[in-house]
């Protein structure tokens, strides 16, 4: 676990204290542990960006999952958001993405003949967690 701490000192140069676990005290310096957060840090938002994105486009061009989706849209298959009360929270790393989700599930839902009352809320409650489960599960399994 690291804490950093940015202090701006009387001239108006930054200042870092970095606090590490016991282990790292007195091992690295100041500089270093403040390098090695800052690097940790970076690993982890790519890390994080890299594993979104694999879930977009698994969600996006994974042609099994396309067809799960329209027999869904279509009610030749019953998913289980459908009857689950209350809005699902997905997040996704940035809006980009969920735009990207969004517009493929629209796409989908409008090629359908069939309408929905509330199409909005069909892809925020049933595609978009049905999609997001599907592809957490077969990404996970890679």
């Amino acid at each position: 676990m690291f804490m950093c701490v940015l202090i701006k000192d009387n001239d108006g140069m930054d200042q870092h204290n970095v606090v590490t676990t016991t282990r790292d005290v007195g091992i690295l310096s100041k500089d270093v542990s403040y390098d090695r957060l800052v690097e940790r840090a970076q690993q982890a938002e790519d890390q994080r960006r890299v594993s979104s994105d694999l879930l977009i486009s698994f969600i996006t061009q994974d042609k099994g999952l396309l067809l799960h989706l329209e027999a869904i849209i279509a009610g030749k298959v019953s998913s289980t958001w459908a009857s689950s009360k209350g809005r699902v929270d997905i997040f996704f790393e940035e809006d980009e993405q969920l735009d990207r989700v969004m517009g493929f599930l629209t796409s989908l839902v409008e090629a359908q003949t069939t309408r929905c009352h509330n199409q909005v809320a069909f892809m925020m409650d049933v595609l978009l967690p049905e999609a997001t489960i599907h592809a957490l599960s077969a990404v996970r399994e890679c």
